[in-house]
C-alpha cells in the first residue's frame, strides 16, 4: 500500500509493509545533513510522535489514519516506523458509529445447532435449507462515559462454485455514538480480544476482519498488524469454547467487567497444543493467574483478620518487651517478629486464598474433582489439601527448583485451579452454579453426566 501524508509540515510518500511504515520525504536535502548545529542533526535522524499520521492511498484516494510507536529516520531523507493499527475510510467520511468483526472464533462461539434444519425429499435432488427465526444475541457495556450496544449476528452466505454452496457465519457488531477517536475503536479490540481470549481459552486467533460503519453503511475498515496469526479451523474452536448461548443472559456484565479490566487473561496459554503439558513457567503463569483475579472477586476475609487481631493482642505485648528487654540481634530479631505479626492482618497467603475460593465454590466443581480423582486412581482430596499442594509447587518453582518433573498430583490439582479461575469469573458476573458446571463441561471436554 502507497500514498502520501503530511509529518511536521513537510509532505512524505509512504510504503507498508506488515506491520512497518517506511516515509519518504518528498524534499530533497541535496544527498546530505547540514551539520552547523550539532542539535538539530541528532534531532533529523531520532524522534518520535504520539500524534496520528494522516493522508491519502494513492489507489483510491481513501483517507488513512495510523498510530505508530519508534519513529526514526533511517536514511537522509527516509524515516521508518513501527504500526500499532491504521484506519482507512472512503474520502469524504469523517466519523463512524459502528464496526462489526468476522472471525472463525465470533462464528464458533455463537454457532446453535437449533439454527437450522436441513431436510433430504426423497423424491427430487433438492436440498431444503431452512433457518430458524432467531431473536437477536444483543448486549450491552459502557468504556467511561460512552454506551456501547452489541449485537451477534448471523450471515448467510452462497457460493455456488464450491462443495459447500451455503456458509453461515457470524459476526459482532459493536454500536456507538459517532466519534473520530481511533484510540477508541483500538481500546474495542481490545476488549474484543480480551473476550475472545477468555471464551476460547487461548490467546491467539485467527484472522479477523474488522469493518467500519457510519449510518449503517460501510465506509472503510480497522487493520491491526499481526492482531491474529493462528489458523484454527471452526471444527477445531468447537471443541474448546464456551458457547455463548450458556451465558448469553450474563454477557454484558461479561463485557463490562473486561472493559473495565477486571478480569486476568494474561495466564491463558497461546495454543491448544500447550494444554497437552505442564511446565514449570506454565505453574506460576496459572497460579499468578488466579492470584490477580482473586483480588477482582471482592471475597471477604474481615473474620479471618479480626482473630488475627485477637491474637495479636496477646503475643504483641509479650514481644514489645523482648524487644525492651534485649539488644543487638536479638532486638532485630523481635522487631522483625513483630513487624511479620502486623502484616499478617493485612497479608493473605496463596494458600488461605484457595482454600477460601476452593471451599465457596466447591459444590460445583465437586463433581469435575471426584471425575478426574476417580480417572486417575486416586482418594478425592479435601480442597486443604489441594491449595497446601499448588501453593507449595509454585514456592518451589519459584525459587528457582525446577530441576526436577512435575508430580503428576501437582498437574492435577492445577488443572482443578483452571477450572476455579473460570468458577470465579463466571460467579462474578452472575451465573447459577448449574450453568458454570455446563461451562466447564464444555470448555473442558469433561463429558461428565450432570444433574439438571
Amino acid at each position: 500500500m502507497e500514498g502520501i501524508l503530511k509529518y511536521n509540515e513537510r509532505a512524505f510518500y509512504f510504503t507498508v509493509k506488515k506491520n512497518v511504515i517506511y516515509l519518504t520525504d518528498t524534499e530533497d536535502y541535496g544527498g546530505y545533513i547540514p551539520l552547523d548545529n550539532f542539535r538539530e542533526a541528532i534531532e533529523l535522524f531520532v524522534f518520535d510522535t504520539t500524534e496520528f499520521l494522516s493522508g491519502r492511498i494513492f489507489k483510491n484516494n481513501n483517507r488513512i489514519f495510523f498510530r505508530i510507536s519508534n519513529l526514526h529516520r533511517i536514511s537522509v531523507s527516509q524515516l521508518k516506523a513501527v504500526i500499532a493499527f491504521f484506519v482507512i475510510l472512503q474520502p469524504e467520511i469523517k466519523y463512524v458509529d459502528s464496526l462489526s468483526i468476522r472471525s472463525n472464533e465470533v462464528t464458533s462461539i455463537h454457532f446453535d445447532e437449533e439454527l437450522c434444519k436441513i431436510n433430504y425429499p426423497t423424491a427430487t435432488a433438492t436440498v431444503n435449507l431452512e433457518i430458524a427465526r432467531k431473536e437477536r444475541d444483543s448486549f450491552s457495556f459502557d468504556i467511561d462515559s460512552k454506551s456501547i450496544i452489541g449485537e451477534f449476528l448471523y450471515r448467510l452466505k452462497f457460493d455456488w462454485k464450491s462443495n459447500i454452496p451455503a456458509k453461515i457465519n457470524s459476526v459482532l457488531q459493536l454500536n456507538f455514538s459517532k466519534t473520530d477517536d481511533w484510540d477508541f475503536l483500538y481500546e474495542l479490540m481490545r476488549i474484543y480480544d480480551e473476550f475472545v481470549c477468555f471464551m476460547t481459552n487461548k490467546s491467539n486467533h485467527n484472522e479477523v476482519k474488522i469493518d467500519l460503519f457510519y449510518e449503517t453503511r460501510e465506509v472503510g475498515e480497522l487493520v491491526i498488524p499481526y492482531f491474529s496469526n493462528e489458523t484454527n479451523s471452526i471444527f477445531e474452536l468447537n471443541k474448546h469454547i464456551i458457547p455463548l448461548k450458556l451465558i448469553k443472559k450474563q454477557i454484558s456484565e461479561l463485557f463490562q467487567l473486561i472493559a473495565q479490566k477486571k478480569i486476568y487473561i494474561a495466564h491463558i496459554r497461546e495454543r491448544y497444543a500447550e494444554y497437552d503439558y505442564l511446565t514449570p513457567a506454565a505453574v506460576v503463569m496459572i497460579v499468578a493467574g488466579f492470584e490477580w483475579q482473586f483480588t477482582f472477586s471482592d471475597y471477604p476475609f474481615e473474620e479471618q483478620r479480626q482473630k488475627i487481631r485477637e491474637y495479636q493482642q496477646d503475643i504483641l505485648p509479650a514481644i514489645e518487651n523482648l524487644i525492651k528487654e534485649n539488644t543487638g540481634e536479638k532486638k532485630k530479631y523481635f522487631k522483625s517478629l513483630k513487624s511479620q505479626l502486623k502484616e499478617q492482618i493485612t497479608s493473605v497467603t496463596l494458600e488461605k486464598r484457595i482454600n477460601y475460593a476452593l471451599k465457596e465454590n466447591w459444590e460445583t466443581l465437586y463433581p469435575f474433582i471426584a471425575h478426574l480423582y476417580s480417572l486417575n486412581k486416586l482418594q478425592v482430596p479435601k480442597y486443604t489439601e489441594i491449595s497446601q499442594v499448588i501453593s507449595k509447587a509454585r514456592n518451589k518453582i519459584a525459587h528457582g527448583n525446577i530441576s526436577e518433573p512435575i508430580d503428576k498430583k501437582i498437574g492435577l490439582d492445577i488443572l482443578i485451579l483452571e477450572w476455579l479461575y473460570f468458577t470465579m469469573v463466571l460467579d462474578k458476573i452472575g451465573l447459577p452454579s448449574a450453568e458454570i458446571k455446563k461451562v466447564i463441561n464444555t470448555l473442558y471436554n469433561r463429558k461428565i453426566a450432570l444433574k439438571d
